[in-house]
């Protein structure tokens, strides 16, 4: 009698309850997508309010959820602003555009980082990084480099720079250079069809 009532009862209470915990699980991993998430195996990078922390009185962060765990872990120092970051393409590293909180006209920066926020850097110098688009830096396939545009302080000249990942000396690049092409066509098309589909145009950045 008492299987039975284990069996009609409690049973079926325990697999709503499992049920439910993975809708909350699979809604909570959907909006974290929606609002600029990038997913890496089981883990989920988004920019948010740290964990355990008031919405009207917390700083954003990058954090860390773990989809396995549901766990969330804080990437991001205090004191950094994160704006957009883009994961390297073998999921080692993070890079990211930030600036210091205070001062709305504080400088953004390129930043970079371990995965699990470890050997936090800024890598751009004095440079005052330019967001483009919404668009995140760009990493190079072999997650070596990221490419973004940026403008000497004072000035009003944006240009393209590289840098690599373990380097503090950015590199000004040329509009040719094979990896700021790269860069480009990830931010515009380098075509588009007619809605007919018998024309192409297309654009060439080159000189």
């Amino acid at each position: 009698m008492e299987a039975e009532v284990m069996q009609q009862v409690f049973f079926p209470r325990i697999v709503r309850y499992i049920t439910k915990l993975m809708l909350i699980n699979s809604l909570l991993l959907i909006f974290m997508l929606f609002v600029g998430g990038q997913l890496k195996g089981d883990m989920l990078a988004y920019i948010g309010q740290p964990p355990n922390t008031r919405w009207l009185n917390s700083r954003l962060a990058v954090n860390l959820y773990d989809v396995r765990t549901q766990m969330i872990t804080t990437l991001t120092p205090r004191h950094i602003y994160p704006q957009i970051f883009n994961w390297s393409p073998d999921g080692d590293y993070i890079a990211l555009i930030g600036r210091a909180y205070g001062d709305i006209q504080n400088p953004s920066g390129l930043y970079v980082m371990r995965s699990d926020g470890g050997d936090f850097r800024l890598i751009s110098g004095n440079l005052l990084v330019i967001i483009t688009t919404e668009r995140p830096p760009f990493w190079t396939a072999d997650s070596r480099h990221i490419i973004f545009q940026a403008q000497q302080l004072g000035g009003n000249l944006t240009q393209f720079y590289r840098i690599g990942r373990d380097s503090l000396s950015p590199e000004l690049v040329d509009l040719n250079h094979p990896d700021v092409q790269m860069y480009i066509r990830q931010l515009f098309p380098t075509y588009e069809r007619a809605p007919n589909g018998r024309y192409m145009a297309q654009v060439d950045y080159r000189d």
